[in-house]
C-alpha cells in the first residue's frame, strides 16, 4: 500500500497578476485560456489520482492550490505543498507560442527524497510524455521519475 500527498497546481487563475503569478499566460488559436485548460487538467487528474488510490487499496491524499478562477501567488502555491508536507508537488501549464506552431504541455514537478511513500503507485501509472520540440511528431515518452 503507498501511502502519501500530493499536491496539485493548476497553473494561473483569477484576472489580477498576484504574486509574480499572472493571471493568464496563454490563448489558444480558438480562444481557450490556459488557465481555464489548467484547472479541468487539475481536477481530472486529481479525480483520477482518487479512483487509483482506492482501486489499489493506497493511503494517497490530493490537495489542490486552487479549485476556482482564483489567482494565488507563487508563495502562496508554494506553501500549500509545506503546509501540507506533500510528497509530490505538481505544476500544470500549457503555454503560449504567437505563431501557434508549438505543441504539448509543461508539468512541473518536485518529488521529495521521501516519496517512496507513493512509489509503488507512481510506478504502475502509465509513462508520460515530455515535449521536446516544437512539431508534435517529436514528442518523446518517459517513464516517471522513481526514487528509491
Amino acid at each position: 500500500m503507498s501511502k502519501g500527498t500530493i499536491v496539485i497546481d493548476p497553473g494561473h487563475g483569477g484576472s489580477l497578476e498576484v504574486g509574480s503569478s499572472s493571471a493568464n499566460n496563454a490563448k489558444s488559436p480558438s480562444g481557450v485560456l490556459e488557465k481555464n485548460l489548467t484547472l479541468r487538467m487539475g481536477l481530472l487528474v486529481r479525480d483520477a489520482i482518487a479512483k487509483v488510490a482506492v482501486a489499489g487499496g493506497h493511503d494517497v491524499k490530493v490537495v489542490m492550490t486552487r479549485e476556482t478562477n482564483k489567482n494565488f501567488g507563487l508563495s502562496v502555491r508554494a506553501n500549500v505543498a509545506k503546509a501540507n508536507d506533500a510528497d509530490l508537488f505538481l505544476s500544470i501549464h500549457f503555454n503560449a507560442s504567437n505563431a501557434h506552431n508549438a505543441r504539448g504541455v509543461e508539468p512541473w514537478c518536485d518529488q521529495r527524497p521521501r516519496a517512496t511513500l507513493i512509489t509503488p503507485m507512481i510506478s504502475t501509472s502509465r509513462p508520460v510524455f515530455r515535449k521536446q520540440s516544437s512539431t508534435p511528431s517529436e514528442l518523446t515518452m518517459q517513464q516517471p521519475r522513481i526514487v528509491e
